[in-house]
């Protein structure tokens, strides 16, 4: 698979076509959206701070450059996307196998993007609570999109998904 993309939904081998979307149940950035939110109520009503108060500079910049990185990966992955005529909404139909850009290190690079971008902003604004519910927001993370997205990609795709699978890790 060196292209940028493996032909369209084939279909399923035994006649039954794959679903028309996996099976999502609400946006992904919904649930960082929801960990920054929670996180600042707490840091209102009981601030959680990151590191000493002369930390700040360096906690500064490091939530900066995963802010940035976090676009990036983000930015290349939808552009992917786009080039590849498929949309990154899980609630839509995947029509091709995205394996270029920053699927080649990640599959799950929009993901990937949101955590960082989320731990960048709470290094940013020195909230602990936004770390810390990342952790389990994680886990949602996996169990409500990704597992199902990965689900879906397998039937639509089969041994073309299978091999990207092999070849690429989850996270990093």
């Amino acid at each position: 698979m060196t292209g940028d993309v493996t032909g369209d939904v084939p279909g399923d081998v035994t006649g039954v076509a794959p679903p028309d979307h996996a099976d999502v149940r609400f946006p992904p950035p919904a649930l960082y959206a929801g960990v920054l939110l929670a996180g600042a109520a707490l840091g209102r009503a009981r601030p959680l701070g990151i590191g000493a108060a002369d930390d700040a500079t360096v906690r500064r910049m490091a939530g900066a450059v995963a802010v940035g990185g976090a676009v990036a990966l983000c930015g290349g992955a939808v552009r992917r996307f786009v080039a590849a005529g498929t949309s990154p909404v899980p609630i839509h139909p995947t029509t091709a196998l995205v394996v270029t850009g920053p699927y080649r290190f990640t599959r799950n690079p929009m993901y990937l993007g949101l955590t960082l971008g989320t731990a960048g902003i709470a290094l940013l604004t020195g909230n602990g609570w936004t770390l810390a519910l990342l952790v389990p927001a994680t886990f949602v993370a996996k169990r409500s999109f990704i597992v199902p997205e990965e689900r879906y990609l397998e039937c639509c795709f089969g041994d073309a998904y299978r091999t990207y699978r092999g070849r690429v890790r989850r996270w990093v």
